[in-house]
């Protein structure tokens, strides 16, 4: 069953804020791949889209609906943007993304069912795409970009991205920056949503210059 939930039982996968908890149980398919080059193996979940943004941990259950719609759209347009290009090489490794802070935070089912707004977030945005020239972005994003965002090239070097522009962070300006502070500045985020009434598609479109936001299926 796709849809059905598997659990891993000698996996300990304990928050530290509640270690009673055991994020130990998924949606979806148990893949198990052994890479004969570095010689390990490896625990993949293949699941699908709005299930795994369901499981995310990128935010929490308590975040203004505003920002968990804004979160559920840039990880769905990130997530999906790695599966299409394959960008990192994870297809070496037989899987697209990480489920820790390497790519995006994902705890699974026990996470899920504790978080229905971050649910509802995903079904009212289900689709929704960030687009820049006709493509999905990478919808890069950290926590606190310490008062302005930064360029590509400051952080990894390489070229700069059109669309991952600096732009100020007026929220987070007496903060200390946490993350690599590229694309959306949550901590910036939850402010410009609280403090100016931004919606998701104003948060959006202010931290990725010059992208519009596509329903791509319903």
């Amino acid at each position: 069953d796709d849809r059905g939930v598997f659990e891993i039982v000698n996996f300990e996968n304990r928050p530290s804020w509640d270690q009673t908890l055991n994020y130990n149980k998924y949606r979806g398919n148990l893949e198990l791949r052994h890479n004969n080059v570095y010689d390990r193996t490896w625990v993949i979940n293949e699941v699908y889209m709005s299930d795994y943004l369901k499981g995310s941990s990128e935010s929490s259950n308590g975040n203004n609906i505003e920002y968990l719609k804004t979160m559920a759209i840039a990880e769905r347009t990130y997530a999906t943007y790695h599966y299409l290009t394959e960008i990192k090489n994870y297809n070496n490794e037989y899987f697209h993304v990480w489920a820790t802070t390497m790519d995006q935070a994902y705890s699974g089912y026990e996470r899920e069912i504790r978080q229905p707004n971050v649910v509802q977030a995903v079904e009212e945005t289900r689709g929704i795409y960030i687009i820049y020239d006709g493509k999905i972005i990478e919808a890069l994003y950290s926590a606190n970009a310490g008062g302005r965002t930064r360029l590509v090239s400051d952080v990894w070097g390489g070229s700069n991205v059109p669309y991952l522009q600096e732009v100020e962070d007026p929220y987070t300006v007496n903060d200390t920056r946490y993350g690599h502070g590229v694309g959306i500045s949550q901590v910036g985020a939850q402010r410009f949503i609280s403090n100016d009434n931004y919606n998701f598609i104003d948060v959006l479109t202010y931290y990725y210059t010059n992208v519009t936001l596509k329903k791509l299926y319903n």
